[in-house]
């Protein structure tokens, strides 16, 4: 490796050490952070041959987002990790983010936009500066962009900000839709309805704009009959989460419309599996009486009776891929925002049934 005395930085360090970013920052802090001896001098062997001097934390550059005191923490900003779906991104930004030594620093917004603000602003003024956040709206009351010009680093995981440039790992939310909706049409249905939560989230957007697209394909007209949205979003609540309550409404909106459709999309699996229930009190079958289709594919969807019929995402892919863009900027090897758009799966259950003949 060549000499880099001018201007070293604390990656050139890691690189010459054979070891990451987050370790070298450790041992240079000296807090007693488990590491063998042998790794311990060859951080200070590369120090030394690279004339390395680390920058003072000081109020100028407390900004700077690889200066603070947490410079080897990624913050991670989500809806609700109780539900399976965010369980299982939260798993590949653990596992992902250990294996590059860096810290998680986890916290809940439980769909709340006022506790989403006040953990921005704690994780600002603590330093933590690089954050993956899966945001509660799309349009930005929290002033993500505020914090952006701060400074902080964001990598936004199946959501989008309008006007916020950041990496983005989002799924093909409009081609699943297309897909589900695809399914039910193949399948010999006409009527078919929309179950969804407010579209105040860029993917459930997207379901709709999906719906939508198949339909006028299809050469259906859209009917707005048959669009049904449950009640502005409450703060969720851990023992029933708010999607499955969502459902539960849903459910009892469509139970009281049967006989004017035979299938629905739905805008994911928990909220679908609230659907069922409440069909089921209404003595309504499914998929004798209603064929459904889902999406996320979480492990639910395999267990219900009738086992859903759901479009998968790849969700621990996601968390995985959201730590890699960030430690990437972190790490000075990317500058510029990247977007990964990753691919929908349709598998097939038990929840739509042909009504071809």
């Amino acid at each position: 490796m060549p000499m880099i005395k001018n201007g070293a930085t604390i990656r050139d360090v890691a690189k010459l050490a054979g070891t990451s970013p987050a370790t070298v920052s450790r041992v240079l802090r000296d807090e007693g952070y488990p590491v063998t001896d042998s790794l311990r001098q060859r951080v200070k062997e590369a120090v030394e041959r690279l004339e390395y001097h680390a920058r003072p934390v000081s109020a100028a550059n407390l900004a700077n987002v690889n200066a603070g005191p947490f410079s080897d923490t990624v913050g991670v900003i989500l809806p609700n990790t109780s539900n399976p779906f965010y369980q299982q991104a939260m798993l590949g930004i653990e596992r992902t983010a250990q294996a590059k030594g860096y810290f998680v620093f986890v916290c809940n917004t439980m769909r709340d936009i006022n506790r989403e603000a006040e953990y921005l602003e704690a994780m600002y003024r603590q330093g933590i500066h690089n954050v993956v956040i899966s945001p509660v709206s799309s349009n930005d009351p929290t002033n993500i962009l505020s914090y952006r010009q701060k400074g902080m680093n964001f990598v936004l995981l199946e959501q989008k900000v309008e006007g916020l440039e950041a990496s983005r790992i989002h799924f093909d939310m409009l081609k699943g839709a297309i897909m589900a909706t695809n399914y039910l049409l193949d399948n010999g249905h006409r009527r078919i309805a929309l179950a969804t939560t407010p579209l105040t989230r860029w993917t459930r957007i997207q379901v709709f704009n999906g719906y939508r697209t198949a339909l006028e394909r299809a050469g259906i007209e859209l009917d707005e009959k048959l669009i049904f949205i449950s009640n502005d979003e409450e703060e969720e609540n851990v023992e029933e989460g708010y999607d499955f309550r969502a459902g539960g409404e849903l459910g009892d909106m469509l139970a009281n419309h049967i006989g004017e459709f035979t299938g629905v999309v739905c805008v994911n699996d928990i909220t679908a599996a609230g659907v069922m229930s409440a069909l089921k009190k209404a003595q309504v079958s499914v998929p004798q009486d209603v064929s459904l289709v889902s999406f996320d594919d979480i492990s639910l969807a395999s267990m219900l009776l009738p086992a859903l019929t759901t479009v998968r995402f790849p969700t621990y892919d996601a968390g995985m891929l959201a730590v890699n863009l960030m430690v990437d900027l972190m790490e000075g090897i990317t500058r510029f925002p990247m977007a990964v758009k990753l691919e929908p799966t349709l598998i097939i259950r038990d929840t739509v049934e042909s009504i071809k003949s």
